[in-house]
């Protein structure tokens, strides 16, 4: 397990998806290094699905991908600033993760219970996608989706970093401190 996991975070360290900071625009490596994570996972469910009990391999699976989902939050929820461009590659690659991700274990509904920041992800390309007020209605004064899967300062910064500095964000960040 601690090879499998170093290889993972290997491939997205060694990418853009470790510069994003630096980048307006992200090369194909980084979406190269996404899809190599996931045929890694994807060779691993085809050696582990005959060899350890449903249970046992539902389990490792479901730390391995969660691992790598968290890792991808991560990478998105510590930039400072993301351009539009950047923000509808990350949108494109993350969705990605969403549509093969399920794959990876015997019953698609596996990824929602083992994998804890499951539901982060995709909140997180739905504010890499969506506008202020989508934000805000998602955000729902605290008692919506957004609340209930990211940190108050993660949020704020993720709405700093993808959006100008207007009124009206001005406003939505007050309103979630």
């Amino acid at each position: 397990m601690q090879q499998q996991r170093k290889q993972i975070l290997d491939n997205i360290r060694s990418s853009d998806l470790n510069c994003i900071v630096v980048k307006d625009v992200l090369s194909e490596n980084a979406e190269a290094a996404v899809r190599q994570c996931l045929r890694q996972l994807q060779l691993l469910k085809n050696v582990w699905i005959g060899v350890f009990p449903p249970n046992v391999f539902t389990r490792l699976m479901g730390t391995l991908v969660n691992m790598f989902v968290e890792e991808l939050i991560h990478r998105v929820c510590s930039v400072e600033d993301i351009s539009m461009e950047m923000a509808t590659q990350l949108t494109d690659m993350y969705t990605l993760v969403v549509q093969k991700s399920p794959t990876l274990f015997q019953s698609q509904s596996d990824v929602e219970q083992h994998v804890k920041s499951w539901i982060k992800l995709q909140e997180l390309i739905f504010v890499l996608g969506g506008s202020l007020k989508d934000i805000e209605n998602h955000w729902n004064d605290g008692y919506g989706l957004l609340a209930v899967h990211f940190k108050r300062e993660e949020l704020r910064n993720l709405i700093k970093a993808l959006f100008q500095n207007t009124q009206f964000r001005a406003n939505l960040l007050a309103k979630i401190k």
